[in-house]
């Protein structure tokens, strides 16, 4: 276990109990996928994936660890599911029969552990032990494969380490504060199988921290937090290091009944390399919202970023933001919005489901400087919702993925594009517990110095997916994706990847109250296909373990 190490992080946060409560941060050994999330807050559907992989958020006792390994096949995520309208809790989540084991109160624990096809043992262990008022939680986990081919071995590990703790700041005029903080390191190794030069591999050293506080300053909400990180890189292409901060500063609150909100953003990130300059971004933004009419809700804002990056990148964008809800009748509601934007992107971060990206490819920020979507949302009963919603953008400096040049390392490519999609999504409880969820995106996109359709976006992408309780104990989750042809090429002739169709399926039976059994199957047809240009993706994969929750 050589590639198992300890995730630490330190952050502090000041949350103030009048506000909506945030999720735990949640730090996959899968790095965070791009996409370019809805902004409408009634529903709770899947997110519309661009480029890159994604991993599936589910309640916390059925996290699967196969999900976006070094290689991965998600394209469109699929977002917490509906709530269960009579618990309160998402499907599946058995979280009200815990067990009694004779643990002090407050300690809540998550063990899951198992093996797959490939030699693939993946463990997770979670708890977190409540002192008094302070919450501490603690996680490690490790998981490897032998490969399914030659030079297709991989492992990843770390660990969590993490505090809460509300504070009396009333002396600072700051009141229902919490500070909390989360250190983290992860370690990850992996081949670069598939290429012409199948020995090349990188290993990854992933660590971040930082600090911060929210709470209320009289009636408003304030909120900052400083935040760092450091990514070393070791392998055929390059050796590097990249430290990145950031701070983030915000404030919420009324003036004369109208709802205000002001915020600070600063991305910075310095590389060990000579030939670079530093590359981030710096964001203003103040927004407001209000109702002027019982069916009609409008908001608005002013923003302006700084990017900087390779190639002399040193620019400054206005960001104006509008977005408009009208609700038709107690059903159906039209929603549009224009909402231009800055994506700052890091060594990091573009890893991102891009894990053959060269560590000394160029850095640059991308600004979506024409981005508007309109749509009809509807509830047709309590428990079926549906979406459909027409998205179109214009960006400068897009980072873009083609096809490799050197042994399969792949760098980024900045230009300009533009793109349109049409995108419907429903989700539905069925029965019970059983939930069923499907989004199909149909997008055209254009490459300005080519003419050619974004590499790796591809033209029709669907996902369907069907939980289904079948008694009170035994829980199956079945999914089918669906992607469409895909350019692979930002120059010269056309070069397209084929279609392929995943089926997943994943079931859970809950032995006792606490403790239950699992089995995973990847790539139930066992499809040949390839999410990136000669990369083969594993074929039929099956696991199978135990978990256990307190």
């Amino acid at each position: 276990m050589r590639h198992l190490s300890i995730t630490l992080a330190v952050t502090v946060t000041l949350a103030s109990a009048q506000e909506r409560p945030t999720p735990p941060d949640r730090r996959d050994l899968a790095p965070p996928r791009d996409t370019v999330a809805s902004a409408l807050p009634t529903f709770d559907l899947p997110e519309f994936v661009i480029t890159g992989l994604s991993s599936i958020e589910l309640p916390r006792v059925e996290k699967r660890l196969e999900e976006g390994g070094p290689t991965g096949n998600v394209l469109v995520a699929t977002a917490a599911p509906v709530r269960d309208r009579t618990t309160g809790l998402a499907p599946g989540a058995d979280l009200g029969n815990r067990p009694s084991v004779g643990l002090p109160t407050g300690f809540e624990g998550y063990v899951r552990a198992g093996m797959g096809s490939y030699r693939m043992p993946q463990v997770l262990v979670a708890v977190r032990p409540i002192v008094g008022s302070l919450s501490l939680g603690v996680s490690g986990q490790y998981r490897r494969s032998s490969g399914f081919a030659p030079w297709t071995s991989w492992s990843e590990g770390g660990g969590k380490l993490s505090a809460a703790l509300p504070v009396d700041l009333g002396s600072a005029g700051v009141t229902n504060a919490t500070l909390s903080g989360d250190l983290a390191v992860d370690s990850r190794s992996y081949h670069w199988y598939g290429t012409s030069s199948p020995w090349h591999r990188r290993k990854m050293t992933l660590a971040d921290g930082g600090i911060g506080a929210r709470g209320l300053l009289g009636a408003w909400n304030g909120s900052l937090s400083l935040r760092f990180g450091s990514t070393s890189f070791a392998d055929t292409s390059a050796s590097v290091t990249e430290s990145t901060t950031r701070v983030d500063a915000g404030v919420e609150g009324t003036v004369q009944g109208i709802p205000l909100a002001g915020s600070i953003s600063v991305l910075s990130s310095e590389r060990s390399l000579a030939a670079t300059s530093p590359a981030g971004v710096a964001s203003l933004k103040v927004e407001s919202r209000w109702q002027p009419m019982p069916s009609v809700w409008l908001s608005g804002g002013i923003g302006f970023a700084f990017l900087q990056g390779d190639g002399g990148q040193r620019r400054g964008v206005l960001l104006p933001t509008v977005l408009v809800r009208f609700a038709i009748d107690e059903q159906h509601r039209l929603a549009g919005a224009f909402e231009p934007r800055v994506e700052g992107i890091t060594l990091m971060s573009s890893q991102g489901g891009h894990r053959f990206v060269d560590a000394q490819t160029p850095l640059r920020q991308s600004y979506w400087s024409n981005a508007g979507r309109f749509g009809l949302e509807s509830d047709w009963t309590p428990d079926i919702r549906t979406r459909v919603e027409v998205e179109a953008g214009k960006a400068s400096d897009l980072a873009m993925v083609a096809d490799p040049s050197v042994d399969g390392v792949m760098q980024w490519l900045y230009g300009d594009a533009s793109f349109a999609a049409l995108r419907a999504e429903c989700i539905a409880k069925m029965r019970g517990n059983d939930y069923f969820s499907a989004t199909v995106i149909l997008r055209s996109s254009r490459n300005a110095a080519s003419g050619l359709r974004i590499p790796y976006w591809p033209g029709l992408e669907a996902r369907v997916s069907y939980m289904a309780l079948v008694t009170p104990s035994l829980t199956v989750r079945s999914s089918l994706q669906i992607v469409h042809t895909r350019e692979t090429q930002w120059l010269g002739a056309s070069s397209a990847l084929p279609e392929y169709i995943v089926v997943d399926v994943v079931g859970s039976y809950a032995v006792l109250p606490s403790l239950s059994v699992w089995s995973e199957v990847t790539n139930l047809s066992n499809s040949v296909y390839q999410h990136w240009k000669g990369i083969q993706e594993p074929p039929f994969r099956l696991s199978a373990g135990i978990a256990l929750a307190w």
